[in-house]
């Protein structure tokens, strides 16, 4: 199977208008501790569903630009958050805070840069000491890069998105139940994923977590975007839908990630032989 590399896109695949239009209402109307908006409601209750609580740390939907990406990543959503001075509604440092640059650009253009991942410019100093960013450069910036590399990528930041895109201190894990919920939201989720994946320069979405792969409603709503089922690498799903890919990426019972490029390129080998 051969994979062809695709030109960056220079708008927003139409795709994915309508998830980046969702998340600057939701998060518009989250800055402004407004109630009553539909989208804000029916993230709450989302959220609630999924026995996820903090209201008072600002959402992270997703990270990068989906019409100019290497490959596109999901995850369950963005875990513990100790950053009180970027991302806490009641931040009191209005000028150096992450909660500033939204309110000035909107979510969508603060992340579509992708400032928890790349190389920042001197203007954006500020940023450094953020916990999120921290994280980041420690656990996936390695792996991303060498898989950039390998796929001989044009871009150099993916596409991240959060399955659920609010923070949790104590959240133990998602389970499939909780995906195989009927929200609306979901299909809007993964419209977005797949035209990520079609914008990108590999072609490649890779779902980190086993509950994905073990949620059938997850899997009907990737099959109903015309996947199929292609084959499996040990625990290791992949859907196929001519050139496109979508890996379930199953590394024990939590979200887990690959500790560096050994652990996932020879999933990825597969599908570029």
């Amino acid at each position: 199977m051969a994979l062809q590399n695709s030109k960056p896109a220079k708008k927003t695949p139409l795709s994915c208008s309508d998830f980046i239009e969702y998340w600057d209402i939701v998060i518009e109307q989250w800055l402004q501790n407004r109630s009553g908006c539909h989208e804000l409601e029916e993230q709450k209750q989302f959220a609630l569903n999924l026995g996820i609580d903090e209201e008072n740390r600002l959402p992270e939907p997703y990270w990068g630009d989906p019409g100019n990406n290497s490959f596109v990543i999901m995850s369950y959503n963005p875990g513990p958050c100790k950053d009180s001075r970027h991302n806490y509604r009641f931040c009191a440092d209005t000028d150096n805070c992450m909660i500033h640059e939204v309110k000035s650009k909107k979510y969508s253009g603060f992340a579509k840069t992708f400032p928890l991942y790349r190389t920042l410019k001197t203007t954006e100093s500020w940023f450094q000491d953020s916990i999120g960013r921290s994280w980041w450069l420690k656990h996936r910036k390695k792996w991303i890069e060498d898989l950039t590399k390998m796929l001989k990528c044009k871009n150099e930041n993916p596409f991240a998105m959060e399955f659920c895109a609010w923070h949790s201190d104590n959240w133990k894990g998602i389970k499939s139940r909780s995906i195989d919920s009927s929200a609306p939201y979901i299909n809007l989720l993964l419209e977005s994923f797949v035209g990520a994946i079609e914008s990108s320069d590999s072609h490649i979405g890779i779902c980190f977590g086993c509950q994905f792969r073990n949620s059938k409603k997850f899997i009907s709503q990737i099959i109903n975007k015309g996947f199929a089922y292609d084959h499996n690498i040990g625990k290791h799903h992949i859907y196929k839908r001519r050139d496109l890919f979508i890996v379930l990426y199953c590394k024990g019972d939590r979200q887990r990630y690959p500790s560096d490029l050994s652990e996932i390129d020879y999933i990825i080998k597969r599908l570029i032989i």
